[in-house]
């Protein structure tokens, strides 16, 4: 980094933020904090999908053309 103008006090921050940033990240992980949450409502229903085969709407009836 130095050769980008940097000192070496700006180099052992910019080491030293990394290493803090790595710490926090590792701790998030292992106490579960960046792991699965659960949806908050228990009462909003769920998103359906489709049955495979069935059509999704009605097809649409007219006259002919």
């Amino acid at each position: 980094m130095q050769r980008r103008g940097l000192s070496l006090r700006a180099t052992q921050d910019v080491v030293q933020s990394v290493k803090e940033g790595d710490a926090t990240w590792v701790h998030r992980v292992n106490t579960g904090l960046a792991g699965f949450k659960a949806p908050d409502s228990k009462t909003k229903p769920l998103v359906k999908a489709p049955k495979v085969g069935k059509p999704v709407c009605k097809p649409v009836v007219g006259p002919p053309a």
